[in-house]
């Protein structure tokens, strides 16, 4: 794996900045997660859920870490982003995996159906006031990949309600219509149905999101 324009992150290491990396199950993302360390030099970190066999979590775990990435899981990741102070990190975000309650979603138009959107990375980007670019990882060749990096942003809390994400899906669905046969159709991004009072909840989810950040 190669990264097409390394210059988008490595910026913001010179800065002393960390950085979300926005990715999705697009091609070979555990390659990504896997080589992430290698990459760039940031402190490498991955937000993800723990497995319910913890036999496996473990196995799992130990695989992605094994080139540096740091694991934290999504209900500790705010105490352990703040004990890697020793250097700038990179925390990778799959941006489309399935979302929690509905009420704490991102709804959205996304390949012509109303969609629900994990938050979490905008939510981190304006906690932290981390920069955040978007990753899209292309297959150039057999078990050759390039990631392709897209600036959304470098100052999450200049931004409106939804810049981050509705960037971040608008840059993966042009990705999914140009080369389909890689995103992961098979995880069910369609399996939350549409909450009946669906713009109630878009508008109490922005209401929070301006009272918590914008207040």
């Amino acid at each position: 794996m190669t990264v097409r324009n390394p210059e988008v992150i490595e910026q913001f290491y010179d800065q002393g900045k960390s950085v979300i990396l926005l990715s999705s199950h697009f091609n070979n993302w555990e390659f990504l997660i896997t080589a992430q360390s290698l990459l760039f030099r940031f402190q490498a970190v991955g937000i993800g859920s723990p497995l319910s066999n913890k036999y496996w979590d473990k196995k799992i775990t130990q695989r992605r870490e094994r080139f540096g990435m740091k694991v934290v899981h999504a209900d500790n990741y705010k105490q352990e982003l703040k004990k890697l102070s020793g250097k700038p990190t990179a925390t990778l975000v799959l941006g489309d995996q399935s979302p929690g309650k509905a009420e704490n979603c991102y709804w959205t138009k996304f390949l012509n159906q109303e969609t629900a959107f994990y938050f979490g990375a905008e939510y981190i980007a304006n906690e932290f006031d981390m920069p955040i670019i978007s990753g899209i990882i292309h297959r150039v060749g057999r078990g050759k990949y390039e990631l392709e990096l897209k600036l959304i942003t470098a100052n999450p809390r200049m931004e409106q309600y939804g810049f981050i994400t509705q960037s971040y899906i608008s840059n993966l669905e042009l990705a999914i219509i140009q080369e389909p046969q890689f995103w992961l159709w098979s995880h069910k991004r369609w399996k939350k149905e549409v909450p009946e009072n669906l713009n109630e909840v878009k508008l109490a989810h922005r209401e929070r999101f301006y009272k918590r950040f914008r207040h």
